[in-house]
């Protein structure tokens, strides 16, 4: 039995370290995930904050001309899904 446990030993080395190293990426995937829906979550809660605060920003940093940057972003893409931002800002200008 114990010549079988020393054959085998390898075998079972890698397959704990495959084990581990496939945990820790399911760990992070989930931690990616949660912290994705708490970020929708406040932003669903907040949204028009949130509209106003980038609006400030954005004229603070460049002026009238980033409301007509963002409007050029938008056309280029829009048809990508993050790109509802971009959008939501331009609806009004």
């Amino acid at each position: 039995m114990p010549s079988l446990l020393e054959t085998a030993r390898p075998y079972i080395r890698g397959g704990a370290t495959w084990l581990l190293k496939q945990s820790g990426t399911l760990t992070l995937s989930l931690l990616e995930f949660l912290l994705a829906i708490v970020l929708a979550g406040f932003l669903c809660a907040n949204g028009a904050k949130v509209k106003e605060f980038l609006e400030r920003l954005i004229c603070r940093i460049a002026g009238q001309q980033g409301f007509a940057l963002i409007s050029i972003a938008v056309k280029r893409f829009a048809p990508y899904p993050w790109a509802w931002l971009g959008q939501h800002l331009c609806r009004h200008y």
